[in-house]
């Protein structure tokens, strides 16, 4: 079986970072992608871009990957599996604090015999587009609640729509809001723009809106609260990606190889 599309593709450079709590208390789900920047010597640098708080539980988490066949074709029934622990110095945080951006070098990973796509760092959007506005379609790939496709270990895509002005940094941070259903899970997700059938990355979900509710019962004069989702989405701005890419290639004393 061949992929081909970009629409297609994408599913293979992202993965689910699962995290077993342990002790009974279950599992939590987030999603990572994958970014290639290349480096001199004609060398790349593979990050697994998320969020802090995915990375943030000091917990040892599983990641799952493809097997590649012969003719260089993904296996669907064969998974490369690799629990990542002590990891704290393979981390590399955004640096403003306020940033929910973090990546994990996965370099080595691709010395093994994987089916693994990238996003490049040249689909980063740079927000100068006159035709992104509010209401043009997005789409972003992940784990809501943790579902996915567990017989091929493929991840589910989703759309919705810009829904504050992109070009403008919603409450004076460096993201934007989306008109979509952001489940749990979806943490990390990429978030793309199709521009004239080139795509582009605007961002990263990092948080769903919530409203509370205060609510009474008959029961002896109880009280309560609950929440419920407003269906919309908060995504960090790719902007943020390109400077947790800088950052990290300045700790790691890495230069581009445009130099």
């Amino acid at each position: 079986m061949y992929f081909r599309g970009f629409q297609e593709q994408v599913f293979f450079a992202v993965t689910r970072i699962l995290i077993p709590m342990g002790a009974g208390d279950g599992e939590s789900t987030g999603t990572g992608f994958i970014v290639e920047v290349p480096v001199k010597n004609e060398r790349s640098l593979f990050l697994l871009v998320s969020n802090k708080h995915v990375y943030d539980s000091n917990m040892p988490f599983i990641l799952s990957f493809h097997k590649k066949k012969e003719g260089g074709r993904p296996s669907l029934e064969e998974n490369y599996t690799l629990t990542v622990s002590n990891y704290s110095e393979q981390i590399y945080r955004h640096p403003d604090d306020n940033v929910d951006l973090a990546a994990l070098n996965i370099s080595s990973l691709f010395l093994k015999n994987l089916y693994v796509r990238a996003i490049n760092q040249t689909m980063l959007s740079d927000f100068s587009n006159e035709r992104l506005l509010p209401g043009e379609e997005i789409w972003f790939v992940g784990y809501p609640e943790g579902l996915f496709d567990k017989k091929h270990n493929l991840p589910i895509l989703r759309r919705g729509y810009i829904s504050t002005v992109p070009k403008v940094d919603f409450g004076g941070r460096k993201v934007f809001m989306i008109d979509a259903h952001v489940h749990c899970g979806s943490s990390g997700s990429p978030v793309f723009w199709n521009y004239k059938g080139k795509f582009e990355l605007l961002g990263v979900v990092s948080e769903t809106m919530m409203r509370r509710q205060n609510i009474k019962t008959d029961l002896i004069g109880m009280s309560g609260s609950v929440s419920q989702a407003l269906g919309l989405g908060v995504v960090i701005k790719s902007i943020c990606v390109k400077e947790l890419i800088d950052s990290t290639l300045k700790q790691l004393e890495l230069d581009t190889d445009d130099g």
